[in-house]
């Protein structure tokens, strides 16, 4: 049987049809309002279908929302909010502090005298957004060649990251760009680093790679000292696993432990689990590895 769709017949989907394409609406049925149960009794065997969607499957104990097999959804836990009104990063000791006032730029430049060294950043503003770049240019005679476009970035939810391998010798300048605004300045904190092909640094160095291997402050509120210590132990086991775009995260070892109430093995193997799947699925580098193949996209518009 071929997959299909059911949708309400609410009066707002007619205009969806003038954007889907024939073969899409091959597949979508629409209903009523009260018959929908019905029709999907055409599709679906009732001992099959769950009892709260008009068929008569139900979990062993009679609750005909089967939750033995069906995941609801509920609200989301607040550690899961994105959400960076506490700013971290202009707490930070190695910070720095611009200001970009309007109709203006401000600009940090590293030179690169090693090809394949890596230039890594990080910012946030204190409100508000502000224009990014990463320029390029071999000489001072030459004009810079973006290899980051400008945009317009706000870090209302968290920090700005970044990381560019740097292939050929010249200058590298990070452009924090506030010409746009007629009105307002932009506060920036930042820092940034140049890390050569062996390793060694230079620049703004940070020190997130030091911390990474110190045990966690509390920095949550209602955690008791034995669940702060279940936090740092489950930092301290998988610290040397998790791939460096989950550290980005730095709530991540709070996150799984909260998940599984504190319990070390359980946290510990959850979150093994969800290393496993993300280097299975590539996850962290499927943005840069991945070459989609061509593919032919029709459109029908009537």
């Amino acid at each position: 049987m071929a997959p299909h769709s059911i949708t309400p017949d609410d009066g707002h989907s007619n205009g969806a049809q003038y954007v889907l394409v024939m073969c899409v609406l091959h597949d979508v049925t629409k209903c009523g309002c009260n018959d929908w149960k019905e029709d999907l009794l055409e599709l679906v065997d009732a001992d099959v279908l769950p009892k709260f969607l008009g068929g008569t499957k139900t979990d062993p104990d009679g609750n005909p929302l089967c939750k033995t097999f069906i995941k609801h959804g509920q609200k989301i836990p607040e550690t899961y909010y994105l959400c960076n009104t506490k700013k971290k990063l202009s707490a930070a000791a190695d910070v720095e502090k611009i200001i970009v006032t309007r109709f203006s730029k401000k600009e940090i430049s590293f030179e690169v005298t090693e090809a394949g060294s890596y230039l890594e950043w990080e910012f946030e503003t204190q409100d508000k957004d502000i224009g990014f770049s990463l320029n390029f240019r071999r000489n001072a005679f030459e004009e810079p060649d973006a290899l980051v476009p400008k945009q317009r970035i706000d870090t209302c939810y968290k920090p700005e990251k970044g990381l560019f391998k740097c292939n050929e010798i010249g200058m590298y300048t990070l452009v924090f760009d506030n010409s746009y605004s007629w009105i307002h300045p932009k506060e920036i904190y930042y820092r940034a680093r140049l890390r050569s092909p062996g390793g060694r640094r230079s620049g703004n160095i940070i020190f997130q790679d030091i911390l990474r291997y110190l045990p966690m402050m509390s920095l949550y509120p209602n955690v008791t000292a034995e669940q702060q210590e279940a936090i740092n132990e489950l930092r301290r086991r998988t610290i040397n696993d998790v791939t460096p775009k989950m550290l980005e995260d730095e709530d991540i070892f709070y996150r799984f432990s909260k998940a599984r109430n504190f319990n070390l093995k359980e946290a510990e193997h959850m979150l093994r689990k969800h290393i496993e799947w993300r280097k299975e699925y590539q996850m962290d580098t499927i943005v840069t590895d991945y070459n989609p193949p061509e593919v032919r996209n029709k459109s029908l518009w009537f």
